[in-house]
């Protein structure tokens, strides 16, 4: 019977048009042809070297061409882990660090440490105890950068930044905290179950990811601004992660976002937020050397999100496709008869990432991109209301105006000379979502932290360029920024924790320990 129905489907198909309708798409689907060259490598431990007879319990190499050292003085004396009680190394709270517990005379000293790529270092100390008559110990523990005079740590907690950030101490421990949160949030899959269109079946090598403990991970899209906090001080997990998220994308034209149970579900590719992060990255020098390595996979993941979101009336038929996210959050389909000023933007800013990058590596697909972006210039007329003097959405050839007429200004699209820039300012000002420490996209969805940081980094950069909206750009820059920094550190001391949202009498919204929240990072030490 079964030999009957193929013998049947052969004959009216075709062997080769059956093979292409049956055989070839599933078989493409299990076929990820990024995944041999891109997987992620181990890279060697930090330059740390354990105490002996003559240094101190640690001793951290290389650091701006000095040396930190922590030591255990008894008396003067430095003492080595040989001369304490008892020492163990914990499993480590990151990829670049570590964890060392001694103790010595009645005293227990816990030491988390944090190395980054560029040399710095945090260290958490944790000192506790007393001799048992209750006199003052008489062991000093103490950090010593190079020859100067060393930091001695009070019993309780400490945290040290080698080297020094110079923030107020308030922000300088919730910036430490966030970054620490962010750090910690790796994981690490040895396999992973994979939901395809034709069949699900399993992947079985590591995929990295970031989640941290408690929260849900719905979709890949999450991680991208929790990445952004990441990689200002941290190159090697960022690119984990990074790779495991394009790897997901396969020779049918489908890559994951959406997760189920722990399973990645696999749709047509729309990615337009990974390339925020991309844009992000290509401004950071850490990744100088990386980024060129990805060109083939993201240029395959921004040529499927631009053909999978652009109709047949071409930019003015822009739509959703109903899985991944925008700057506002989850996007359900477009409706008919309608085409996402958001995506538009997105699309846009995507094709001046993608050129950027090939031009970085001189390829000739940067001509392409430039096209594109000259194109997108071109019908940005199309989405303007020139009586009301705002872009918007096209619902039935009409423009709208919505929380999209601020895109533009939000991922900074606008040159600081343009004629709609300083109305789209004041468009932002006079809009009754915009709140003093951030844009709302309604009252139910509150403040959403990534979005205002996107806002908050365009506002300076319009802030920082001479023209007619200069004054302007600065006045909301400052506001924004110092208001929305108070509000996620008024909530972290409350909380100890972040959240990813905020609603307008600042109380946070949505899953705790959310890594968006940890943009306070960025926020407070690089705007």
């Amino acid at each position: 019977m079964i030999e009957g129905v193929f013998v049947s489907i052969a004959a009216s198909y075709g062997v080769q048009r059956y093979r292409d309708v049956y055989v070839i798409p599933p078989e493409k689907e299990q076929t990820f042809p990024f995944l041999a060259n891109k997987q992620s490598e181990s890279d060697k431990f930090r330059n740390i070297i354990l105490g002996d007879s003559k240094t101190p319990v640690l001793l951290f190499s290389d650091l701006s061409n000095e040396k930190l050292a922590f030591h255990v003085l008894n008396n003067g004396t430095v003492l080595s882990l040989t001369d304490v009680e008892h020492y163990e190394f914990g499993t480590p709270g990151s990829e670049n660090g570590g964890k060392l517990t001694f103790y010595y005379n009645y005293a227990e000293v816990i030491l988390n440490y944090i190395i980054h790529p560029n040399s710095s270092v945090t260290i958490l100390s944790t000192v506790d105890g007393k001799r048992p008559d209750g006199k003052p110990n008489d062991l000093e523990f103490s950090v010593t950068e190079g020859e100067e005079e060393p930091v001695v740590l009070p019993l309780g907690t400490e945290i040290i930044s080698y080297p020094g950030v110079t923030l107020p101490k308030a922000y300088l421990e919730l910036v430490e905290s966030a970054y620490g949160f962010v750090e910690n949030s790796i994981n690490v899959k040895q396999s992973t179950e994979i939901i395809g269109l034709y069949n699900n079946f399993t992947q079985s090598h590591n995929t990295f990811y970031l989640e941290p403990h408690g929260f849900s991970l719905k979709q890949l899209d999450d991680q991208v601004f929790g990445l952004m906090t990441l990689s200002k001080l941290e190159s090697a997990d960022t690119l984990r992660v990074l790779k495991s998220w394009i790897n997901t994308a396969n020779e049918l034209g489908y890559m994951g976002n959406q997760i189920d149970n722990g399973s990645i579900v696999l749709s047509k590719i729309q990615a337009p937020v990974l390339f925020q992060l991309i844009k992000e990255l290509q401004d950071n020098s850490l990744f100088k050397d990386e980024l060129p390595g990805l060109s083939d996979n993201l240029e395959f993941i921004a040529e499927h999100t631009w053909k999978n979101s652009i109709g047949t009336k071409g930019l003015v038929e822009v739509k959703w496709l109903g899985n991944s996210n925008g700057i506002f959050g989850f996007e359900e389909a477009t409706p008919k008869d309608s085409s996402s000023f958001e995506l538009f933007c997105l699309l846009g800013d995507m094709s001046r990432v993608i050129q950027k990058l090939h031009e970085a590596s001189g390829n000739s697909l940067s001509t392409k991109w430039g096209q594109r972006f000259n194109d997108f210039e071109a019908t940005m007329s199309k989405y303007w209301n020139d009586e009301n003097k705002h872009y918007g959405d096209l619902v039935k050839v009409k423009v709208e105006s919505g929380p999209a007429s601020h895109v533009p200004v939000i991922l900074g699209l606008l040159t600081e000379k343009s004629d709609s820039l300083k109305q789209l300012l004041e468009n932002l000002q006079q809009d009754s979502n915009f709140l003093p420490f951030g844009f709302q996209y309604s009252e139910e969805q509150g403040v959403r932290v990534g979005t205002n940081y996107l806002l908050i980094k365009s506002l300076k950069k319009y802030s920082s360029l001479s023209g007619p909206s200069q004054e302007l750009a600065h006045n909301l820059y400052s506001i924004s920024k110092n208001h929305l920094a108070a509000v996620i550190a008024r909530s972290n001391r409350a909380t100890k924790s972040f959240y990813g949202r905020y609603d307008k009498n600042m109380k946070q919204i949505g899953q705790k320990g959310h890594p968006e929240g940890t943009l306070v990072f960025n926020i407070m030490s690089n705007l």
